[in-house]
């Protein structure tokens, strides 16, 4: 299974795979919680449960027989949520139906369905333990899925997170998105400008771009894609790279046509989409797409040069930086 491994990273992409089943059905408020071992999430996602002719469930126990606009990852993170859970607890209001399951280390004990009207909302309630003859970790800090959460809210501005865990409660919501992440990571850094900031869908591609020169050598750079990460980069990551390099070139900040010797690198962020993602390994950890290096390299420089044409004040400032150096040390 694609979790990788019983370890600690393991047991978090089994966590990670229970929020992302609500998440990718696009709620409004998602709640966190962990008590005595037990995980609960609560959301008003429509988790789209589905019985099937064979008596299967959809997403638990099997994945939609055709695709469609909800056949997702999320239907994966469903079957491995279940296939590793000592116990799970499932409520959903979905497809006008009432839905209440529950399984144990796999297997379904008990399902009950009740009709509902036009007029109830989505709702979902998903409890369960990890199961602990799979799973080899003992102890893990809540400041693990606080973190997760907050880092969460930055990606997805409009869902409200909740977050309980051994009674210390937060509540996570930026509604500006990765410009709020941005003013938070870019703090240690002397920015030197506005910050470059475009979004823009093409080709199946939506890319969310935020970035500016910084006083201090070597470029930072944090991308995320479909809301999370590729702790391994990839493709994405080498077409922002190449993007950014065709940027600089551009704004000839060396002066007379020579490149600048990088006294000053670049802080951004990238929030990037697309649904036929294809990673290299078990775990998710590199994209692999060859067709989104030149996809992303042509929309970064496309996008950051037409808004540097936009704000001609802040192209003169960004030049105006390559032309900077230190005097030379005063002989003794």
């Amino acid at each position: 299974m694609y979790i990788g491994s019983k370890d600690f990273f393991g047991l978090v992409h089994y966590i990670v795979g229970a929020v992302n089943l609500n998440l990718r059905r696009q709620p409004t408020y998602l709640t966190f919680s962990l008590a005595n071992g037990r995980f609960t999430i609560e959301s008003d996602a429509d988790l789209r449960v589905e019985q099937y002719d064979d008596g299967t469930l959809s997403p638990f126990e099997s994945l939609p027989k055709q695709k469609s606009e909800y056949w997702i990852d999320a239907d994966y993170d469903g079957t491995v949520l279940n296939a590793f859970s000592a116990s799970l607890s499932v409520e959903a209001s979905s497809l006008q139906r009432q839905w209440a399951i529950e399984y144990h280390k796999g297997c379904r004990e008990s399902l009950h369905i009740q009709e509902a009207d036009a007029t109830t909302k989505p709702y979902s309630r998903i409890s369960f333990v990890p199961d602990p003859a799979i799973f080899k970790v003992k102890a893990f800090s809540p400041y693990n899925f606080h973190s997760y959460l907050k880092r969460l809210s930055f990606l997805n501005p409009d869902v409200r997170f909740g977050v309980t865990i051994d009674g210390r409660k937060e509540e996570y919501h930026f509604a500006n998105g990765i410009r709020d992440m941005f003013e938070c990571v870019s703090s240690p850094y002397q920015l030197l400008h506005e910050p470059i900031h475009f979004r823009v869908t093409e080709d199946n591609v939506d890319i969310e771009l935020i970035f500016a020169f910084q006083s201090w050598k070597g470029d930072v750079c944090w991308s995320f894609i479909n809301k999370g990460r590729a702790v391994e980069g990839g493709t994405h990551e080498t077409g922002l790279a190449a993007g950014l390099e065709a940027i600089r070139a551009k704004l000839d900040m060396g002066g007379d046509g020579v490149m600048y010797d990088r006294n000053n690198g670049i802080v951004g962020i990238m929030s990037l989409s697309y649904a036929d993602i294809t990673w290299s390994g078990c775990i998710k950890a590199k994209i692999k797409n060859p067709e989104l290096e030149p996809l992303v390299e042509r929309l970064v420089t496309r996008e950051s040069s037409k808004w540097i044409e936009e704000h001609p004040q802040v192209a003169a400032e960004i030049k105006e930086i390559g032309t900077f150096t230190f005097p030379e040390a005063a002989e003794l």
